[in-house]
């Protein structure tokens, strides 16, 4: 069908082209309405001393007291592990959470952790509660750690602390792009309503009118 043929359908099947317009408009303003929109950020805590000596190997102590941390912020150890540590909360298919782990550079049934690397992570259903779940969590991690030393009496000059990178993390908006999903809908809408306009006029054609006059099947003997 040709867009002139398909634009004297719209215009003798109006009723059709407005029905399809109104529903086309009602579903945008549903996805609109009900579009999930996920805000994510993460951000590596490292645990440091002050005193490490550049020429001697601190990683052993500082990666032990990084899993006591990790241990104590999740309450168990982790029952699950994932290919690779660099994989996301949202791309695990979890939409709204927390997440604190240890870097383990190990494939999925072994583990490995050279260095005393936390990653901190949220998603949640916007950027505000993305950063007070981030801010929270870093805050428990320090207090932690400042009890740990207490209890064992560690010197201050020589105290283990946390190092952020990013200290406030960016949130990134990582899926439910509203405009992206109406308009996807919208096209959606227009090409179903063509293809009614098209379906109805098969259905039920109208014929053509020429303005001429037909002529009888019977000639008039003379």
């Amino acid at each position: 069908m040709t867009t002139r043929r398909l634009l004297l359908v719209a215009v003798r099947r109006w009723y059709v082209l407005l029905l399809g317009l109104v529903l086309t408009a009602t579903a945008c303003l549903l996805v609109r309405a009900n579009a999930v929109t996920v805000y994510w950020a993460r951000t590596v805590v490292t645990v440091l001393r002050t005193d490490v000596n550049p020429l001697h190997n601190e990683g052993d102590s500082l990666t032990s007291l990084a899993s006591v941390l990790v241990l104590r912020a999740n309450g168990e150890p982790a029952t699950t592990k994932t290919s690779s540590s660099e994989t996301t909360l949202y791309g695990e298919g979890v939409l709204s959470g927390t997440r604190i782990r240890l870097l383990d550079v190990g494939r999925q049934w072994t583990t490995s952790i050279p260095d005393p690397v936390i990653y901190v992570e949220a998603v949640g259903e916007s950027a505000d509660v993305v950063t007070a779940d981030i801010n929270r969590m870093v805050a428990g991690l320090t207090a932690d750690l400042t009890q740990l030393q207490d209890e064992f009496g560690v010197d201050p000059a020589t105290r283990a602390f946390l190092r952020l990178e990013p200290e406030q993390p960016a949130v990134a908006e990582v899926s439910g792009d509203r405009t992206r999903s109406v308009g996807a809908t919208a096209l959606i809408g227009v090409v179903l309503t063509a293809v009614a306009l098209y379906a109805t006029d098969r259905r039920w054609p109208v014929a053509e009118r020429t303005g001429r006059t037909g002529t009888s099947r019977f000639a008039i003997r003379q």
